[in-house]
């Protein structure tokens, strides 16, 4: 399994380097975002093609990560990248501090995150190992969960896109559907992803090793890169607003809405 590794962060690093050289002449971090999908697509057909047998678990954990990878990085192109869009404010901020290093740090950030998706690809990695062959129920369970989750963070991406695209909401909080219950739906359906898939690589050798994927995704979605920089983003742009929501609404698992204390 280590040289697997080692070949798939081979493969992720040439990877990134080439889309970080597309970022640079768009001028566009958010290339970065895309990145991110599409080395898992990467990781994930690179384990099944190298695994020392054919094996049905990790084939159908590939399909799903290709499905998911393919999804969000198409989304976040359309969304951020595709016709000459304005770079998004989370990497123009970036920008504006590292001054004339931003492209180098850029490049360090992209690498950063071949590292990142070889440990979080983990769970795919045990399953090709040859040592989880047939289906049980921990994979059942887990694929369940990860249809669930799927279809969860579709539902609030369409949710939050929808509500942006009307010109009335314009400076508002999304507040409606999912959003009404979390205030980053589309970030706990993504860690549940990564549970449905740790789960489903139960019963390989050393399975254990993969439960650091939900628990590293947990720690960039909730400290590092996902809800600090969404919050501080949104307090900029909506103020006291956004304000009013945190105290309402929970940041990461759904749940329902406390009321306001008055003032």
């Amino acid at each position: 399994m280590t040289v697997s590794i080692l070949i798939v962060l081979a493969a992720l690093v040439a990877l990134m380097t080439v889309l970080w050289s597309v970022s640079v002449r768009l001028r566009n971090g958010a290339v970065a975002d895309v990145a991110w999908g599409a080395g898992f697509v990467l990781a994930g057909l690179l384990y099944s093609v190298i695994a020392p047998v054919r094996v049905p678990v990790a084939w159908l954990m590939t399909a799903m990560l290709a499905i998911w990878g393919l999804r969000l990085s198409s989304f976040i192109w359309k969304e951020r990248v595709a016709g000459g869009k304005p770079e998004d404010a989370r990497y123009a901020d970036f920008r504006k501090k590292w001054g004339a290093a931003a492209n180098r740090n850029l490049f360090g950030f992209f690498l950063l995150q071949a590292v990142l998706i070889v440990v979080v690809s983990l769970p795919v990695a045990l399953a090709s190992s040859g040592t989880l062959l047939g289906f049980g129920p921990a994979q059942w369970a887990g694929l369940l969960v990860w249809v669930a989750a799927f279809a969860g963070e579709w539902v609030a991406d369409r949710q939050l896109q929808r509500f942006k695209s009307g010109s009335e909401n314009r400076g508002k909080v999304c507040d409606k559907g999912l959003w009404k219950y979390s205030r980053h739906p589309n970030y706990f359906f993504e860690w549940l992803l990564w549970v449905g898939l740790a789960t489903m690589a139960s019963g390989a050798d050393l399975w254990w090793i993969g439960l650091a994927s939900p628990i590293l995704m947990l720690l960039l979605l909730t400290r590092v890169t996902g809800i600090p920089l969404a919050e501080e983003q949104s307090l900029k742009n909506r103020g006291e607003a956004y304000r009013r929501y945190q105290r309402t609404t929970s940041a990461f698992v759904p749940w329902f809405r406390k009321k306001e204390l008055a003032a």
